[in-house]
């Protein structure tokens, strides 16, 4: 250990004075990077290496291994200039540091026909995590990857990511909020005390998991929550002796799974996206219904309870726009908005009344406009339709993103 200990002093003692001396030739000088650059001493053999290119302009080895050196050092821009130079010097030279190769990398044109290289992520200004490729070809077409990278964030180059996101959805409602208006103007023109209300803000929450297969293009399998706000009907008809009311909550929601083709806009610090997709919207109304109609329809027994879901399911589509910012290689935080198209109708579900009895109940528009359950049987009949929920609208939120490379 000692003798290469001290071996090693005075190749770093001696080489200056190598360097200096007189007649020193290209080869030399080769010879002098090479040590510097086996040992890991990778920007002091870069002088030696550009000695050697200065000493024999047409040295394409010379050239060959500066980019070696400018490639574990990361500066992918200089060493792809090197390695270019070392093409345009012999670009049918076969590679001497590994012949047994030579036959499948001896020139340039080699280079859509050659293996793929694909780097591990290196932030530019550090050294390569990689051992260098083993052909020429293999140098050049890392070196041109790296270079690419100079400017971008290293998340741009990930091949999965996961996406979180929560945020606040719009959506029209349809026949919900056009129902609650029409129940307001009755309570009053007929004097009933009471409210009903119906509303278009919500909130969103969804995951995406995506693959991208270069910089600018990838496609994600998402799945989301929609949540409208609740159709509420509260009524007090105010007659005698005993006043006839009507309490009903409905509780619409969607869950979009969709599949989206994103386009990424790459930077030095994210990446913009835009995005494009279909998805199956599985719908749903939750139901608490509490009615007593004894007085109006001259029926004791006119007085239910009905809870339970009514489910339906459509196709929609939707189209996004967002930013990505890098926190770290594996981190980032997203800003997005994204409209939808989704209308959904025929709601229908199994209901559970105050007895325990069940029935078949769909959600029907009525021929005043009003929103309500019935049997299904009566749907389709006296100017009754299903219910149209239209969850067409847009997101808007905030994101954190996963990377894996």
């Amino acid at each position: 250990m000692n003798g290469r200990i001290w071996a090693f002093l005075w190749l770093f003692l001696c080489l200056p004075l190598l360097s200096n001396a007189a007649g020193t030739s290209a080869q030399d000088y080769e010879e002098m990077g090479q040590a510097l650059y086996d040992r890991g001493l990778y920007a002091k053999s870069v002088n030696y290496f550009l000695k050697a290119t200065q000493a024999d302009p047409n040295s394409w080895s010379a050239y060959e291994k500066l980019g070696d050196a400018y490639s574990k050092m990361g500066d992918a821009v200089k060493a792809k200039e090197a390695y270019r130079k070392s093409f345009q010097l012999n670009p049918d030279h076969s590679d001497s540091t590994h012949p047994s190769e030579e036959s499948n990398f001896d020139s340039e044109d080699n280079l859509e026909e050659s293996p793929t290289i694909v780097p591990t992520p290196t932030p530019v200004g550090t050294e390569i995590r990689r051992p260098m490729p083993t052909t020429r070809i293999g140098r050049l077409r890392l070196a041109e990857e790296l270079s690419a990278r100079n400017g971008s964030s290293v998340i741009n180059y990930s091949r999965f990511w996961g996406r979180v996101e929560l945020g606040y959805n719009y959506s029209a409602q349809g026949d919900l909020l056009n129902s609650a208006r029409i129940l307001t103007g009755q309570i009053a023109d007929n004097g009933w005390l009471g409210s009903s209300t119906a509303g278009n803000h919500g909130l969103n929450m969804g995951a995406d998991l995506g693959f991208q297969w270069d910089p600018y293009n990838g496609i994600a399998l998402g799945i989301r929550y929609l949540r409208a706000p609740d159709y509420t009907i509260n009524l007090n008809f105010q007659n005698d002796p005993s006043p006839d009311f009507e309490e009903a909550t409905f509780q619409p929601s969607v869950l979009p799974i969709t599949l989206d083709y994103y386009l990424f806009l790459p930077d030095k610090d994210g990446r913009f996206f835009l995005s494009a997709g279909a998805g199956l919207y599985p719908g749903r109304v939750h139901v608490d219904e509490n009615y007593d109609f004894s007085v109006q329809l001259a029926d004791p027994n006119a007085h239910n309870t009905f809870t339970g879901d009514l489910d339906t399911w459509g196709f929609g589509f939707q189209l996004g726009v967002g930013r990505e910012w890098a926190l770290n290689d594996h981190v980032g935080l997203s800003l997005f908005a994204k409209g939808r198209y989704a209308k959904l109708s025929r709601f229908q579900g199994i209901l559970v009344d105050s007895t325990g009895a069940t029935g078949n109940f769909g959600l029907a528009t009525f021929s005043d406009g009003t929103v309500d359950v019935d049997n299904t049987y009566n749907i389709g009949g006296g100017g009754e339709t299903y219910t149209t929920i239209d969850f067409t609208g847009f997101d808007a939120g905030v994101a954190l993103v996963f990377y894996a490379y």
